[in-house]
């Protein structure tokens, strides 16, 4: 017996472990279980209450009257003929967002340019469907005027009055109940815009006394509705499972496998000092 002791090869450290101590991995096996509900329960809970809530707002887009106050033809600075053309237009300034203006039938190279002594926002790349990495928080621009050079017998400029998206489109609010909420999501949205006055002016190369096509539109934001913040609970508790339990997958299947191997390890050393034992 003393001598079996002292044949028996050495052997890992983890492996022996796990094998002179199988409570040890029913353990880690409880302990993942538990967790696994532990947090699924949490995620579950923090899908069915929160204290966000979601506003929407209706928009309501409408075309500027446009009066004509100017029609002249100059020389500009390459002593060519100009024609310029200026209209006025007053626009509703309660909860105002955008302002879009298009330009239609003129040459190329013709100038189409908005003034609004308040400032507004405007980017070439603003509303352009092939923006790449766009960013009008910060990117736009605040100017009393902005301009549009046509192409291809046309021009288009489009402006914000504010870059917080708040104002426009619905956004989110954090509050304790729905009344706050709602008071909240309403003085989100409501403004006015400090000038109604807008002035726009064409410019065109040449002496034209055709009169172009131009377009003013203009976009209000209304309060509509809110509701609390919530997620499907069901298959949201499912995806958390999921994860949760692939996570411990990860962590207990590399020690049930060492612990296996162990235990395999065992029986095969055991195995072999019993042949040498009834050999010798």
């Amino acid at each position: 017996m003393v001598r079996f002791e002292a044949e028996r090869p050495p052997q890992n450290t983890m492996r022996r472990a796990l094998a002179q101590n199988p409570n040890l991995l029913r353990t880690l096996i409880g302990l993942g279980l538990t967790l696994v509900i532990i947090l699924s329960y949490a995620v579950y809970g923090a899908t069915i209450n929160t204290e966000y809530h979601v506003y929407t707002t209706e928009s309501y887009s409408s075309t500027a009257h446009l009066t004509l106050v100017n029609n002249s033809t100059t020389l500009n600075d390459d002593q060519k003929e100009q024609t310029e053309w200026i209209w006025h237009a007053n626009i509703n300034t309660t909860n105002l967002s955008w302002v879009n203006a298009s330009l239609t039938g003129v040459p190329d190279g013709s100038i189409l340019k908005i003034i609004n002594i308040a400032g507004w926002y405007s980017h070439p790349e603003l509303g352009s469907e092939d923006a790449d990495q766009f960013n009008c928080a910060s990117q736009c621009v605040k100017r009393t005027s902005h301009s549009s050079v046509s192409e291809g017998g046309g021009a288009e400029l489009t402006g914000l009055t504010s870059t917080d998206p708040a104002r426009r489109d619905g956004g989110t609010v954090r509050a304790e109940n729905a009344a706050q909420a709602r008071e909240m999501a309403a003085d989100a949205i409501s403004h006015e815009f400090d000038e109604p006055h807008w002035e726009i002016r064409v410019t065109i190369i040449g002496n034209d006394s055709e009169e172009p096509d131009v377009q003013i539109q203009y976009v209000n934001e209304e309060f509509s509705s809110i509701k609390q913040f919530a997620l499907d609970a069901a298959t949201e508790m499912m995806w958390s499972l999921a994860a949760v339990i692939g996570c411990f997958i990860l962590v207990l299947v590399p020690i049930m496998l060492i612990y296996i191997f162990s235990r395999l390890g065992d029986k095969q050393d055991v195995d072999l000092l019993n042949d040498n034992s009834e050999q010798e």
